[in-house]
């Protein structure tokens, strides 16, 4: 699934339109939201995190070795070291 996607069934789940996103991020106007979705080339990852981050949601790297380590990214400008095992 493409990041345009994502942010738009996060969107529908979460009932917010372009322009309450756009609100809620702090933007002027709904375009800041739309024009990002409709970009066939897709999105910036910090765009994609600063959208995703807004609705209360996060992205998982999650290594698919045994291991099962995973890494949170986030759109903060302090570096986190946020390296986890699962264990199962």
């Amino acid at each position: 699934m493409k990041p345009n996607e994502i942010v738009k069934n996060i969107m529908k789940l979460r009932g917010f339109s372009n322009a309450s996103l756009a609100s809620k991020l702090g933007k002027s106007t709904a375009s800041a939201v739309s024009n990002p979705l409709s970009r066939e080339n897709g999105m910036r990852i910090d765009t994609f995190l600063e959208m995703i981050e807004a609705m209360d949601c996060e992205v998982i790297v999650k290594s698919r070795l045994k291991d099962k380590i995973e890494w949170k990214i986030t759109n903060h400008k302090e570096v986190e070291n946020n390296v986890h095992q699962q264990s199962n």
